[in-house]
């Protein structure tokens, strides 16, 4: 594919293709994988919590700063765009953009520890509890179902610091801009039904459509 091509798909329709870019945890992942019944973890109901879709904004910028990365490995051209995606997405100075983009990075770090951790608890969890009877799923013991639940609380409780990291080192203004993004452009992009927010209708168009004047 050109170079042009995957810049096309990779930045223009980024928004559009936001849930292909997702990485869910190994908290989802081994739930689907034998504990569905548990019905935990997933992005069932209305809508997602909100420090989720933070997480899901900064799993995204850490992927296309990744395909940067790559494209300037191949002394392909693109890179830049991706990497200005949001900042131009958001509207911010560079600064404001170096705050974001760092505090992604951090984020993505400190829940790829504790997946880290996270799996390797569910697989002895898993392990203890055994498989499930013939012809059925298995079901996690109560046990650990309260392991699952304190996992699932550490990374909203990563999400909710990195959060907050972001909003005490940029503008009130700013943080504000962004959280009116995230829970309505992101939370559009991957639920039915985003979080309720109060937008003025010609704001909400305008930021939907992913462009500026």
């Amino acid at each position: 594919m050109a170079a042009r091509d995957r810049i096309g798909s990779d930045s223009i329709s980024a928004m559009r293709n936001l849930q292909c870019s997702v990485r869910y945890s190994a908290i989802t992942a081994l739930l689907l994988g034998g504990w569905a019944a548990l019905g935990a973890g997933g992005t069932g109901g209305d809508s997602i919590p909100v420090p989720t879709l933070y997480r899901i904004l900064f799993r995204h910028m850490n992927s296309l700063e990744a395909t940067a990365d790559d494209l300037d490995g191949k002394k392909q051209s693109g890179g830049d765009e991706l990497r200005g995606h949001y900042q131009k997405q958001l509207n911010l100075s560079d600064n404001e953009a170096a705050v974001l983009k760092s505090t992604a990075s951090d984020c993505g770090r400190k829940l790829d520890a504790q997946e880290g951790r996270a799996l390797a608890a569910i697989k002895t969890a898993k392990a203890k509890d055994g498989p499930g009877a013939p012809g059925k799923a298995a079901v996690p013991s109560v046990s650990t179902k309260a392991i699952l639940a304190t996992l699932e609380q550490e990374r909203v409780d990563i999400s909710t610091g990195c959060v907050a990291s972001l909003q005490s080192g940029v503008s009130s203004q700013t943080a504000a801009a962004v959280d009116m993004y995230v829970r309505t452009v992101i939370a559009g992009k991957t639920v039915a039904k985003p979080p309720v927010i109060a937008v003025p209708t010609e704001t909400l168009s305008k930021m939907q459509k992913g462009g500026h004047d």
